[in-house]
């Protein structure tokens, strides 16, 4: 009967210490699990939020169920990805600074239950530790398991630099194309916020009128700025009316048909990089015409009884 005590005692007190280390592993900010940066994401950190607590209110959705973890940043530009179960729809948040002074990079909730959430950032300080939390959209913890991956960022897009400037057909309606900012660097400062990923795009106007629309598929909040131009000429326009998520759009006038213009698009933010989508609409000029020439066939016409 002792023995059977003792038995049943020691596997409570395991069960206990099991269930409290892993949860204590990552359900608070002090207490973070860190992971490794990897080339890949062939094996990443398998997690789980089930049992966890709130730490700090949520950036979206409910932290009632928020699990953290650090790594040290090896480059200036990592990309982190979380992949959700079925059931569970993750919200990623990324800080730098301590837990008692934390500074937020971003927060990333595009996807739903099941999807992927992914964190581009290019401004990460080589051997300085970084903070993030996972958690749970919607109150609990859904399925409660989800993985996690840090892996050097992407290369640089072909189109980082104006000189290689993606050419856009302008079309009478707008037909999105998608492209990425992810591993761009910065040509020149900004004419709002910090242009350090910007992309460059030209396009050779059909009218006088051309509506330049850019909408945002990741969490970003996009500027886009004109030139007259060349990439070393004058800036036309610089649009930057929406926040995070919403469509900037540029109403070009006085443009010369026939001429380039090249424009650049980056997110507002320090190192934030994700998709989004470009489209150049406009008519097309019309054909011109003599009004003197088309003025005296009227006339020949009218008058060609006289005449002869």
């Amino acid at each position: 009967m002792k023995s059977l005590i003792v038995k049943l005692t020691f596997l409570m007190l395991t069960t206990f210490l099991i269930t409290n280390t892993a949860k204590a592993q990552s359900d608070d900010c002090l207490l973070a699990t860190n992971i490794l940066v990897t080339s890949s994401c062939m094996a990443p950190t398998q997690g789980s939020s089930a049992g966890a607590t709130e730490s700090i209110s949520g950036c979206v959705g409910n932290a009632d169920d928020d699990v953290w973890y650090t790594f040290v940043a090896t480059s200036n530009a990592h990309q982190i990805r979380v992949g959700s179960s079925i059931g569970y729809d993750a919200v990623l948040q990324v800080f730098s600074g301590s837990c008692s002074s934390l500074v937020s990079l971003g927060c990333v909730d595009n996807g739903g239950s099941g999807q992927a959430e992914v964190f581009n950032y290019s401004n990460y300080v080589v051997g300085q530790t970084y903070r993030m939390r996972i958690y749970h959209y919607w109150a609990g913890s859904g399925s409660g398991n989800f993985t996690v991956c840090v892996t050097n960022a992407p290369p640089p897009p072909a189109n980082d630099f104006c000189g290689n400037a993606i050419p856009l057909n302008v079309s009478s309606l707008c037909t999105f194309r998608t492209f990425s900012n992810m591993g761009a660097s910065e040509s020149f400062p900004g004419c709002s916020g910090n242009s350090d990923d910007d992309v460059w795009f030209k396009f050779v106007a059909t009218n006088a009128v051309q509506e330049i629309n850019v909408n945002p598929i990741s969490s970003l909040d996009l500027v886009v700025q004109l030139y007259s131009g060349a990439c070393n000429s004058t800036s036309l326009i610089c649009q930057d009316n929406a926040f995070t998520g919403g469509m900037e759009t540029i109403n070009a006038v006085g443009l010369i048909p026939g001429r380039t213009y090249y424009f650049r698009v980056y997110d507002y933010y320090s190192g934030r990089t994700g998709n989004f989508e470009v489209c150049v609409k406009g008519p097309p000029t019309s054909a011109p015409t003599n009004d003197i020439l088309v003025q005296l066939l009227n006339f020949l016409l009218l008058h060609r009884n006289v005449l002869i």
